[in-house]
């Protein structure tokens, strides 16, 4: 599970867009408390379809 911060150092963007691609509805988060985690294989799956 990657936090905002580590989605957003490896797609090369700030984290309010990693945010802003969650409220989309473009990456599907899992609350942890009061934290948001993205599983690597939803990354994957974001990224193929930004292909």
């Amino acid at each position: 599970m990657l936090s905002v911060a580590a989605i957003a150092e490896r797609l090369d963007v700030c984290e309010r867009t990693v945010r802003r691609l969650i409220q989309a509805g473009h990456l599907k988060p899992l609350r942890v408390g009061r934290c948001l985690r993205i599983s690597e294989e939803d990354l994957q799956t974001y990224m193929a379809g930004c292909r």
